[in-house]
């Protein structure tokens, strides 16, 4: 499920993924469709991306903490340069 949450912000649902490789592999296909130039109104457009990527926790059930740490995720993504993904761990680093 793709869906836009605000802005230039989107949030995609990947249910029954429980492997970092499988998403990581997922979010370099995304990067790598969006990298390719875009013409419109015979402008050449290039896009980049930051993906933050969290995983549901068994533990906390809230959709509010997957968002937050998807957000955490992302922010890292941002600092670290364009068309950056990064996934949430429980401690993410600076």
């Amino acid at each position: 499920m793709l869906a836009r949450i605000g802005g230039d912000e989107f949030v995609i649902l990947l249910p029954n993924l429980t492997e970092e490789k499988n998403v990581s592999e997922i979010a370099e296909r995304i990067q790598q469709c969006l990298r390719e130039e875009w013409l419109i109104a015979n402008e050449k457009i290039q896009i980049t991306t930051s993906i933050g990527i969290s995983f549901y926790n068994e533990y906390d059930l809230e959709e509010k903490t997957l968002f937050k740490n998807a957000d955490l995720a992302l922010y890292q993504a941002k600092k670290k340069g364009r068309n950056n993904y990064q996934i949430y761990h429980d401690q993410v680093t600076g």
